[in-house]
């Protein structure tokens, strides 16, 4: 388990974090790798997020998978994520 306390600039309490893990975290640099692989989750969450209310995916009821990622290209294509 990872504990991470964050300052806050709005002058309250710090927020104490706590991250279970297996990974092992016996060093510094071990932590910060888990953290980091931690908050790309949250970009990947937001990214299918935007997907699915933004896209309307589910709507369009693509038969294949093959459709799906073409559909998928363009749609990012068009958003500016390549």
């Amino acid at each position: 388990m990872i504990g991470l306390m964050t300052r806050r600039s709005d002058g309250e309490e710090p927020v104490m974090w706590r991250l279970v893990t297996t990974e092992s975290v016996e060093t510094e640099l071990a932590v910060a790798a888990v953290v980091d692989t931690y908050l790309c989750r949250w970009i990947i969450e937001e990214f299918f997020k935007a997907l699915k209310a933004g896209c309307r995916y589910q709507e369009k009821q693509l038969e294949s998978a093959q459709t799906l990622l073409i559909e998928l290209f363009i749609e990012s294509l068009s958003h500016g994520v390549y």
